[in-house]
């Protein structure tokens, strides 16, 4: 009974050929024998012959199978003679000659020559032709055929219709998605069917955070009009994000407590809508405060608005406000440009004027800019895949009764390598210029710590230009967790106080991600290119990314 049990249902296919030639042509397609019922050898009967004719043994044929025993089918092929290449009839007001140049065809203009093994494909890549250019159901046969020796005579014949185009599309799963994201984003209705651009079209709905598809798009197609539905699903796309971090007093050696809170709210009007709210405490009395608003198609156009409110205090010696207005145009799913003002205003909390080098002021500035975005759909724990930014402002400051042209640059860029699925590289870099005849201490950039380069103090470095570089190697030690290390570099110019200095920072970090969400903890130690390394003044950061 066992041996019955594990071997009686296995079938076994012997196939022969008429001649001792044709049979070690088949014997040599490593053609599938072990079967495990009738319908699985019948298959492979159908797909062999369908084998032969790929490579021009168009009379191919194959005998009614037989029982030889319990576990034996046998059938026997006929090859019969072999075609090299069939000599097609056709009009050339219906096929593109782009398709005969891509296969590389000999033709004129009223026929062409094709090898049999390039047939099956040629004739699909026709059909596919026509369907990515408003013909959805044409139809390619080759008729009037006709043998001359090795070689195969037809005409082409090929079927269409009037040109559709796609008049409507339907949401289901997440009834609420942005319309003006169907209509700006998808940017398919009304356009000539093609299905192509509608399946290339469809997956961008994957780049966006807040959804995802959750089935291929279908079609329904009906006399008068042509309905594209697609199934989506909202993806929790609110994000949260804080962390503690602890330093080192310099003076006294006692551990300071610092720390910040990010909250990212996204597209809880089902509008696209991005709301960030965000409050830094560095622990040395610097305290920093934003908020943004950014609602892409206003009013079911292309454009988009983007404000924002940005303050900071250090101490008792300033406070800026700063206040911008942008403009946007989403080119596509990765491509956005920009222009906008920006206002910022400072004011000197210092109850004496000794020094000179803060003061109040007030600046103007217009600004331009551009982004390229593309999300990691493969790894959700590493959600971006490549982000450039670039933008240049143009303005002027005024300060007692003073005022100064002014320029600045900005530019931001990162990138994941994967080297495998285990092993990444990454790499940022983060640099600004600000340019003008005459600096102060409170218009000068700020940097340091978690967000820029690691192993400094929250914003304890100021420059008027500076660029970092950020590394990583990371390595995946399961689904949920990664460690990597820490490599960081700044080239820092203070054109204020006549300086320039390069700083590294060294470390390693953690990440687990939970229920709770991603909890990273990175360590790192900072050092100045005239210093040594102090581990006591080396940085521990915590933060908890949590998606809600």
């Amino acid at each position: 009974m066992l041996f019955c049990f594990s071997f009686a249902c296995s079938q076994t296919l012997q196939i022969s050929g008429s001649t001792s030639d044709e049979q070690e042509i088949i014997d040599a397609t490593n053609y599938k024998k072990s079967h495990e019922n009738i319908k699985s050898i019948v298959d492979e009967l159908t797909a062999l012959q369908k084998a032969f004719f790929n490579i021009g043994y168009f009379d191919a044929s194959y005998s009614k199978l037989e029982k030889v025993n319990d576990s034996i089918y046998q059938s026997t092929f006929s090859l019969n003679r072999k075609y090299t290449s069939l000599k097609i009839t056709y009009n050339s007001d219906d096929l593109d000659a782009s398709l005969l140049n891509a296969f590389n065809l000999e033709y004129t203009d009223t026929h062409f020559k094709i090898t049999p093994e390039n047939l099956t494909p040629f004739l699909e890549a026709i059909v596919e032709n026509f369907q990515n250019t408003g013909n959805p159901f044409a139809e390619v046969q080759l008729q009037n055929i006709k043998k001359r020796d090795d070689i195969i005579l037809a005409d082409l014949n090929i079927k269409i219709t009037e040109k559709r185009r796609l008049d409507k599309i339907i949401i289901k799963g997440y009834e609420k998605f942005p319309k003006s994201y169907t209509k700006h984003y998808l940017r398919l209705t009304s356009k000539i069917f093609n299905k192509e651009e509608i399946t290339k079209q469809t997956k961008r709905i994957d780049q966006l955070p807040f959804a995802r598809q959750i089935k291929d798009p279908e079609l329904l197609f009906t006399k008068d009009s042509t309905t594209l539905y697609i199934y989506i699903e909202k993806v929790k796309s609110n994000f949260f994000d804080g962390f503690i971090g602890f330093n080192s007093n310099e003076d006294t050696g006692n551990l300071k407590l610092n720390g910040y809170l990010d909250l990212k709210l996204t597209n809880n009007l089902n509008a696209g809508e991005q709301f960030n709210l965000l409050w830094k405490n560095d622990g040395n009395k610097q305290t920093k405060f934003l908020a943004d608003l950014k609602i892409p198609y206003v009013f079911n156009s292309p454009l988009g608005i983007n404000a924002g409110l940005d303050i900071f205090k250090r101490d008792s010696l300033f406070t800026i406000i700063n206040t911008k207005f942008k403009t946007f145009y989403q080119i596509n799913q990765n491509n956005q440009v920009h222009v906008g003002i920006q206002q910022i205003e400072s004011n000197n909390l210092l109850d004496d004027n000794t020094n000179t080098a803060i003061d109040d002021y007030k600046s103007f500035f217009t600004t331009a800019g551009y982004t390229f975005s593309k999300r990691n759909s493969n790894y959700s724990i590493f959600p971006d895949k490549v982000i450039v930014s670039l933008e240049g402002q143009l303005g002027t400051r005024k300060n007692n009764a003073e005022k100064n042209q002014q320029t600045k640059f900005s530019f931001t860029g990162n990138y994941l390598w994967e080297l495998n699925n285990r092993n990444f590289i990454y790499i940022n870099n983060t640099s600004e210029a600000l340019i003008s005849d005459a600096y102060l201490t409170n218009e000068k950039f700020r940097l340091g710590g978690i967000q820029s380069i690691r192993g400094f103090n929250e914003n304890s470095l100021e420059a008027t230009l500076y660029s970092t570089v950020n590394t990583e190697y990371r390595y995946i030690l399961s689904r949920n967790s990664y460690v990597h290390s820490i490599i960081d570099f700044t080239y820092l110019q203070d054109d204020l106080t006549q300086t320039d200095v390069k700083l590294y920072g060294f470390g390693f970090g953690l990440g687990i991600r939970s229920k709770s969400g991603l909890l990273k903890i990175n360590y790192a130690v900072g050092k100045t290119n005239n210093s040594a390394i102090k581990l006591s003044e080396s940085k521990v950061h915590i933060s908890l990314s949590t998606s809600f």
